[in-house]
């Protein structure tokens, strides 16, 4: 039975004593987040490429107390090393030169990820594999990138369902949805940034309009997460139009609500409903850029989901 998740991205937030934790530190953080919450993004492995150095994976200990510190009915989204999804050696980071990079969607860096998460993949809902915006001088078009995705996928492992996330608007469209569909992997979209508004997006792609046709989703635990238990999921993202304004209106204290979107979270409400209802599980992850605070926005999310 597919069923709606809502947690946060990230979780390490001092600031969130009294919301979620019990003290803003010396304490297990991810412990205390799944006694409230039954998702949670992972984005810490994604910053990976370090010219000339080897991709950084992760590293045993962590992936092994993460998975102590939650139980067998919690979920995690977990953002693939950008090792496997920048076509070039970032410039933004140290050493970069721009160079080709060598491991741009490579089964065998891949496959030693997926090793090296292994006590976490019972726990997985969904592996995401999250592109930058490509200019032309990165890839030509999207059926070129559609073309090295498919090779890639027709060697990768799928222990944990995989999701795609693009930041081209461009991308968006059929093609986008066929793809996804013909080789059985679902779409990440993003609320903020420069990216248009998700729920018209997906009217973009040539998907039925987002609108419930039953009593909304409850809660349902489901089985451990396979990438062949049917329909892939879905993951949406609300992170928010501008980053920077964020960080100096809150200074980077995530307790409080700064910027109301709450015609947006009902409108995403009402598509991830929809999208339960057509039998897929939905990742729906907050960060607190979104609105200046991921645990009071999740309250939101989940009084209008799971009314009372």
């Amino acid at each position: 039975m597919a069923q709606l998740r809502i947690g946060s991205c990230s979780f390490s937030y001092p600031s969130w004593a009294g919301l979620v934790y019990s003290a803003p530190r010396g304490i297990n953080y991810l412990a205390e987040y799944a006694q409230r919450y039954n998702t949670v993004e992972v984005d810490q492995w994604f910053w990976s490429l370090f010219p000339p150095h080897p991709p950084k994976l992760p590293d045993l200990a962590t992936v092994q107390s993460y998975a102590a510190s939650v139980g067998p009915e919690f979920r995690f989204t977990i953002k693939a090393p950008n090792s496997l999804t920048l076509t070039h050696n970032s410039e933004k980071q140290s050493h970069g030169d721009g160079s080709p990079n060598p491991n741009f969607l490579s089964p065998e860096l891949y496959h030693r990820f997926l090793d090296s998460i292994e006590p976490l993949l019972p726990l997985t809902g969904a592996i995401i594999l999250q592109f930058e915006y490509l200019n032309k001088q990165k890839m030509p078009n999207a059926e070129a990138l559609f073309e090295r995705l498919g090779a890639f996928l027709a060697q990768a492992q799928r222990p944990a369902p995989l999701t795609i996330e693009l930041r081209n608007p461009n991308y968006y469209g059929p093609q986008f949805v066929e793809f996804c569909a013909g080789h059985r992997v679902g779409p990440t979209l993003c609320q903020g940034y420069y990216l248009p508004d998700l729920v018209q997006a997906v009217g973009t792609m040539g998907l039925p309009p987002a609108e419930p046709k039953g009593p909304a989703a409850t809660p349902h635990p489901g089985p451990p997460a396979t990438a062949t238990a049917g329909p892939p999921p879905v993951v949406l993202r609300l992170i928010g139009p501008d980053r920077a304004a964020m960080d100096r209106s809150s200074g980077k204290r995530w307790d409080r609500i700064i910027v109301p979107r709450d015609a947006d979270l009902k409108r995403i409400v009402r598509f991830s409903q929809a999208t339960v209802h057509r039998g897929h599980d939905v990742y729906l992850n907050v960060n607190n850029h979104y609105e200046g605070s991921a645990p009071l926005t999740i309250e939101k999310i989940s009084s209008l989901a799971f009314p009372t």
